[in-house]
């Protein structure tokens, strides 16, 4: 009996659940080809989520519309400038324009509407789409001003529009002038005083739109005026475009006015990636040969950057969908390194295809002007 039991504890011992746990288990060995499939397989995997993701990317930034100088004839005195494509928003065009097909449609620049004089009542209201336009706006690159919608009758009432201008813009970054928005409304309160023959001489449409620049200079910012060639030529007086920035309307193949504009409004029909229906189509021209181009003469201490000198760490770079940049270092005359943000901003154009793209400098705080550096996108 005592052998029996013996037997059976070896044989248990062998077999049983006093054996090795893994003794029971197939040990499974993957082939050389087996590997070679499963590397292939996680390679072709790896690329299939990037080709992906890139195609979600271009998708996103992607708009079939390019807005281009086509069909239109600049003036002479832009023959060495480069001319910047752009579009006016507000409230308008809705609060869902997609900003970065906007940009990527070859958009440089906006102007967005930050408030409005109504034309009936005279009441001071807000654009109900600036705050979330003008963040969108900064958010992908494009230089940025902004404009106030004005049926001003008297120089008081300009600066009340500036002020109201300025307590909306507060906070926000802005590479451009804020600008009055000066035009004749039909039937409007500034039709009616002109028809009454109050406004009857033309220093007091001067006085009016110069009153709300110089609100909008003394609180620290560039101005300008928006009005149409008719407007300029027969209510206001000359040399208007030596003491502010000129912002023109004129639909048409070329703009007529006889003066220093900096910006021409040249269509309210254009059509553009990231917006549903029509736009204003503007051109915004700046000097490509380096040096300084006045953007407005204003009063006081400020430094020139013309003589200033920018340094580029690449000339050239690699195409990126999000907009190609480079590192820009500023000097002042003496050679000494100037601040961004405390002297000076950059703002980058042309930077969404290959080809030539161009770093734009523009002076801040105790400098004015602006100077302008090429590089290639490769």
């Amino acid at each position: 009996m005592a052998k029996h039991i013996r037997n059976y504890k070896k044989n248990n011992n062998k077999t049983g659940a006093g054996r090795s746990a893994s003794a029971g288990k197939k040990k499974y060995r993957i082939s050389r080809k087996g590997r070679i499939r499963l590397a292939i397989l996680v390679l072709a995997l790896v690329l299939l989520i990037t080709l992906i993701v890139k195609a979600c990317t271009f998708i996103r930034w992607h708009s079939p519309v390019k807005l281009t100088d086509e069909g239109y004839t600049h003036a002479k005195q832009f023959e060495n400038c480069l001319a910047l494509n752009g579009v006016d928003l507000s409230e308008h065009q809705g609060d869902d324009v997609n900003f970065r097909k906007l940009k990527a449609s070859g958009v440089d620049f906006v102007f967005l509407r930050a408030g409005y004089r109504g034309a009936g009542n005279g009441s001071l209201n807000v654009d109900t789409c600036f705050s979330r336009n003008v963040r969108e706006a900064n958010k992908v690159g494009l230089m940025v001003g902004a404009y106030y919608y004005s049926q001003a009758t008297t120089t008081a009432e300009a600066e009340e529009e500036a002020a109201a201008l300025l307590e909306i813009a507060d906070g926000f970054n802005f590479d451009m002038p804020l600008m009055i928005d000066y035009e004749i409304y039909p039937g409007g309160r500034l039709e009616k005083v002109i028809k009454s023959g109050t406004m009857n001489v033309a220093s007091m449409y001067h006085d009016i739109v110069l009153a709300f620049c110089r609100k909008v200079e003394a609180a620290g910012y560039d101005s300008g005026i928006y009005a149409n060639t008719d407007m300029f030529t027969h209510y206001m007086d000359a040399e208007l475009d030596y003491e502010t920035n000129l912002w023109v309307a004129d639909f048409g193949s070329k703009c007529g006015l006889k003066a220093r504009y900096r910006f021409w409004q040249c269509s309210d029909s254009a059509t553009v990636g990231g917006v549903d229906i029509p736009v204003d189509h503007d051109f915004m021209y700046i000097s490509t040969d380096g040096m300084s181009k006045i953007w407005y003469v204003e009063p006081g201490n400020k430094v020139s950057l013309e003589k200033c000198h920018v340094a580029l760490k690449r000339s050239s770079v690699k195409f990126k969908r999000r907009g190609a940049t480079v590192k820009a270092i500023v000097t002042d005359a003496e050679g000494k390194r100037m601040r961004e943000g405390k002297d000076y901003k950059l703002s980058y154009v042309r930077n969404m295809e290959r080809g030539t793209a161009y770093v734009i400098v523009k002076g801040i705080n105790g400098y004015r002007d602006i100077i302008t550096a090429a590089y290639t996108i490769k």
